[in-house]
């Protein structure tokens, strides 16, 4: 029986996109075995579960889970205070129990863009693979860029490098890897497309919008890392002017549960907080979707239904291959 083990995404995070990718990571490990009738033990790793066991609900079916607490034991004192916690060496153990770790990274931490902190403490679920001969494959998400030459941009490599196979989830991430000498990158899709939903339709005059606030371009949209063309804040600010102004509903839909931008634009402009992306029934209500992604680039694409499912079945294959 395979077993699975989810790194860098859990279905409790304050982060509803990193929930998402992790709910929507889970259904399409679920969906590979389902169809092929073979049973499988799917494993998640974090410290945000409140009980071992647990399951999460799709609108078809049930998803049961096992959750592993990290292990750290790259250092003396992390090894003897893990050695020495009942707690910690079964954690330990059922991560060597794992066939293979999915890692997928929060979707964009793998990157010093979080600061060396955060990832540092990213990496080290690849560095236990390393160090238990474990194998590791990177789920689609978004890499880099590092400060060159940097000892993040080192380890990064060294953990790239020792992977089975790694996903990315857009161009700019695959072309980038490609310029730090990696080869074996596959351009994919973002794992949200796979998020599960119940369509809800029905005819209405009034429009809703949902506007998906980036807390971090918020706060730091003056740093030059981000090479922002716009003010951050002033811009969303002036959307929600103008689309309040036609009449629409508006909706702020929040990225990471608590944050503070969100709850102060609610205050100014009385609006509706959305604050669960994964099951609140309003997003399946919501016609328009306005996200960070959309207001870098100052254009909303459309996406072709057509090619999203291509790029999904085509990850899925891939996969399943993998997990075979």
């Amino acid at each position: 029986m395979k077993r699975i083990l989810i790194a860098g995404a859990n279905p409790y995070n304050a982060n509803r996109g990193v929930a998402a990718l992790a709910y929507s990571t889970m259904c399409m490990i679920d969906d590979i075995f389902s169809v092929e009738g073979v049973d499988y033990e799917l494993c998640v790793y974090n410290h945000e579960f409140r009980k071992t066991f647990d399951w999460i609900e799709t609108p078809t079916k049930k998803i049961h889970f096992q959750n592993v607490y990290p292990s750290d034991i790259l250092s003396i004192k992390s090894f003897f205070r893990t050695l020495f916690s009942r707690w910690r060496l079964y954690n330990l153990r059922e991560l060597l129990k794992a066939d293979i770790i999915l890692n997928i990274t929060a979707g964009d931490s793998f990157s010093d863009i979080y600061g060396e902190t955060n990832f540092i403490s990213q990496n080290k679920i690849n560095c236990l693979a390393r160090l238990f001969h474990k194998k590791v494959l990177f789920l689609p998400q978004t890499y880099g860029p590092f400060q060159p030459n940097s000892a993040v941009q080192k380890a990064a490599i060294k953990s790239l490098r020792n992977a089975i196979g790694i996903f990315s989830r857009d161009t700019e991430s695959t072309e980038y890897l490609e310029t730090l000498g990696l080869k074996n990158v596959v351009n994919s899709i973002d794992m949200a497309f796979y998020l599960p939903y119940r369509s809800q339709y029905k005819e209405r005059n009034d429009i809703r919008i949902g506007i998906n606030v980036s807390k971090t371009l918020w706060e730091k949209c003056k740093e030059h890392k981000f090479e922002l063309q716009i003010d951050y804040p002033m811009c969303i600010c002036q959307i929600i002017q103008h689309l309040l102004s036609k009449g629409f509903q508006v909706h702020l839909i929040s990225h990471v549960v608590d944050s503070r931008n969100i709850e102060d634009l609610g205050y100014h402009y009385n609006l509706d907080l959305t604050k669960n992306l994964v099951n609140d029934d309003l997003i399946n209500k919501i016609e328009e979707m306005i996200g960070k992604r959309d207001l870098i680039r100052q254009q909303i694409e459309t996406i072709n239904n057509t090619i999203v499912r291509n790029y999904i079945q085509d990850l899925k294959s891939r996969l399943k291959a993998i997990l075979s």
